[in-house]
């Protein structure tokens, strides 16, 4: 039996390689690239003027989505996540946030994430693959097919590579998912992001390319102690480093995300270290709360709304544009830093039982002075 074909994740030229070694007429190349990319259908029997017997001969031997299936969860505040089976029984998520001009979908990169930030959930799965590009931009085309109407034009739309894993320890499926997202989705460029915990190598390889996504640092420290202790890869990749890579990054301005934790990180010391370390660079902040987990240590707490607005009201003194991130999705864990196939009615992680992972512990941060 031949190989499936995957015609998620091609341009349209190796669409037409592929329907030649189908020996199937150019034409339906044409329409199929066109029905999957701008009409976001995704199954080959709904393909308008198709004929019976090709339907048949592409479902049995090429593939749309890389998913078994999936299924969504509406939170009250209108965003939705959802959980994706991929075909070796494996589970992944990704999420919709709602907003009255522009909605975001956040796409996870890998399943689990091996760079064990000390305040998010997806720390506490294994880090078990990196995800295909076709598994990447199914999430996208689910997403879209699932929330806008099918063959109209894909309304402006976010995309943040925010999800489950490290992009940039993914980076050629990642950055083959980006450009799809350009040259065949056409997605403009600026409304696609990439975040990371500062692999510094791949910040500059990302630097040197054709297409280049905005960039957002997980940075959540201004000083290499503290940063240690909550982004381990601060360790291999210190502050230094890695704002050098940022700072004649192409797109412009770098967003730096700081996740805020109650007497952990919050201090109005660390908001005028912090302003001080980004006062040469195009620089913006992103103050995300800390959203709790039941996988997280219960003394891992949000700030309290004043230290949340004396942090931004310092940052905003040394003219750094500081925003604070609406959280969005809590009750159905699904906010930032809550990936880790949780949902509300279990504290525990949906894993396949076949796979027996363990579930690790991670020391609590050592607080620093008020």
């Amino acid at each position: 039996m031949s190989e499936i074909i995957h015609l998620l994740g091609k341009s349209l030229n190796q669409f037409l390689d592929a329907f030649a070694q189908l020996n199937l007429p150019s034409h339906y190349a044409y329409l199929a690239y066109k029905y999957i990319y701008k009409h976001r259908i995704l199954h080959f029997e709904r393909f308008p003027s198709f004929p019976t017997h090709i339907k048949t001969k592409l479902a049995n031997s090429a593939s749309i989505l890389p998913f078994k299936n999936y299924k969504s969860f509406l939170s009250k505040d209108g965003s939705r996540k959802y959980l994706f089976q991929l075909q070796d029984l494996s589970l992944i998520e990704a999420v919709w946030l709602p907003h009255y001009r522009k909605p975001t979908i956040c796409i996870s990169s890998q399943l689990g994430c091996p760079v064990k930030c000390s305040f998010c959930s997806t720390a506490y799965l294994p880090s078990i693959k990196n995800l295909s590009t076709q598994e990447i931009l199914a999430q996208v085309l689910s997403i879209l097919a699932d929330t806008s109407p099918p063959a109209s034009p894909i309304p402006p739309t976010n995309i943040v590579f925010m999800g489950m894993g490290e992009p940039l320890l993914n980076y050629h499926n990642v950055y083959s998912a980006i450009r799809c997202l350009v040259l065949d989705f056409n997605f403009p460029q600026r409304n696609i992001t990439l975040s990371t915990a500062g692999f510094v190598p791949n910040i500059y390889r990302l630097a040197s390319e054709h297409i280049i996504p905005n960039l957002a640092v997980s940075l959540s420290a201004p000083n290499d102690t503290l940063r240690n202790s909550l982004i381990p890869i601060n360790r291999k990749f210190p502050i230094h480093s890695l704002l050098n890579a940022c700072r004649n990054f192409p797109t412009q301005p770098v967003c730096f995300e700081y996740v805020l934790i109650h007497n952990i990180n919050d201090s109005p010391l660390l908001a005028h270290q912090l302003a001080s370390l980004l006062a040469n660079l195009n620089a913006k902040v992103n103050l995300i709360p800390f959203n709790p987990s039941p996988l997280l240590p219960p003394t891992l707490l949000p700030p309290t709304l004043p230290r949340l607005l004396r942090f931004q009201n310092i940052l905003s003194s040394y003219n750094i544009p500081t925003f604070i991130r609406k959280n969005q999705g809590n009750d159905i864990f699904a906010a930032c830093g809550n990936l880790a196939l949780l949902y509300p009615h279990t504290s525990l992680p949906i894993i396949n039982p076949t796979c027996h992972h363990h579930i690790p512990h991670y020391p609590t941060p050592t607080p620093t002075t008020p």
